[in-house]
């Protein structure tokens, strides 16, 4: 409803209403409410960042994680999944994912744990290598 009156009116009147707002002082009330609003703001902006700076902190290079999320996508058992976090334990891999990069990879790291670890199950970790190389061509079988 004010606003068609505001709209139409010569500017020198609008004017004059706001001088005459502004001219009479403020309250301290208003000014409060301002500055609650703007610390609110600022409160919500920081909540946002640190939630963003906690994902971003729990996302990269983790090389423990990653390996879980790949073992959990190649359809391994549960006993062959633990089976390759133990030997990648075991052998104190930074980057355990580096065991599925290829078959022949594998069969060294899975010679080395040998020599490290005692009663390592030897025939799973033969089926473990089927499974995940199913499909991947050995070293000899490229052109």
């Amino acid at each position: 409803m004010i606003a068609p009156l505001v709209a139409f009116a010569p500017l020198s009147e609008r004017m004059e209403g706001i001088r005459g707002h502004f001219a009479g002082g403020g309250r301290w009330s208003g000014v409060i409410v301002v500055f609650a609003a703007l610390a609110g703001c600022l409160l919500v902006l920081a909540v946002v960042q640190h939630v963003r700076d906690t994902v971003k902190r729990r996302e990269p290079d983790h090389p423990g994680r990653f390996f879980r999320t790949l073992l959990g996508g190649l359809g391994l058992t549960v006993r062959q999944r633990r089976i390759l976090q133990r030997m990648a334990t075991d052998l104190r891999l930074e980057h355990p994912a580096v065991v599925l990069l290829s078959r022949e990879l594998f069969r060294e790291q899975a010679a080395a744990w040998e020599g490290v670890a005692r009663n390592i199950p030897a025939r799973e970790l033969v089926a473990i290598e089927q499974r995940v190389f199913q499909s991947a061509p050995t070293a000899k079988e490229l052109p």
